[in-house]
């Protein structure tokens, strides 16, 4: 048995205005990386909340065990080992996730990374976020990373992350669009600058040379 460790998480990666002029894509100064006197840019997001039916229907499907726990809300994460031969068969119930199963809706969790004090302060204020709201785009199977390891700085050593990003836009008005765009914990990302990650194999770059974290891709 190939013991690995999946996690599941809601990343907001995209701008557009108004729902329908798309302003782009960004990603957030990581805390822990500044607080180690490094830039790193990463997704804005977290990990995936599961219910206490989830976890045991886990548990009792797939001998799922060792789930991690979201230090300040105290909720169980999509975050655990298992067996890799279970991965894919758990990713495709995930793809299309059930309220019985886990938070389907990031919204609580989106706009709270967006009222923590950052390095730089908050990115927005309460009533910025009135007036916004996250649209699901897609999911993404992060392919294996280049070198065995990805950047998060949750990696176990010695055990293999899998990991899927369920991805949304922020939806936000002109104004509120101005004010993540002057934040200096918001860095605005190009197609190009995304692709330095190669789908999310590896770490990338900005064109101002700040390094990018895996979960950033096209």
């Amino acid at each position: 048995m190939a013991l690995v460790r999946v996690s599941l998480a809601n990343l907001a990666t995209g701008i557009p205005v108004d729902a329908d002029v798309f302003k782009g894509h960004f990603g957030v100064i990581s805390p822990k990386s500044f607080a180690s006197g490094k830039m790193r840019v990463q997704a804005l997001g977290g990990g995936a909340e599961l219910t206490l039916y989830g976890v045991e229907f886990l548990k009792r499907s797939y001998d799922a065990h060792s789930f991690e726990i979201d230090k300040d809300t105290g909720k169980t994460d999509a975050r655990f080992l298992v067996d890799e031969a279970c991965v894919d068969s758990i990713f495709t119930m995930f793809e299309d996730p059930q309220p019985q199963m886990m938070e389907t809706d990031p919204t609580r969790e989106i706009f709270e990374e967006l009222l923590k004090p950052y390095p730089f302060g908050t990115i927005l204020t309460e009533e910025e976020l009135a007036t916004s709201s996250v649209l699901y785009i897609d999911n993404m199977r992060q392919p294996v990373p280049e070198s065995g390891v990805g950047t998060s700085p949750r990696e176990k050593e010695g055990i293999r992350t899998r990991r899927m990003f369920r991805r949304f836009d922020l939806i936000v008005p002109h104004e509120t669009y101005l004010s993540m765009r002057e934040s200096p914990a918001i860095v605005l990302l190009s197609l190009d600058e995304l692709a330095t990650t190669m789908g999310g194999r590896r770490k990338g770059v900005t064109r101002n040379g700040l390094e990018m974290a895996d979960n950033l891709s096209l």
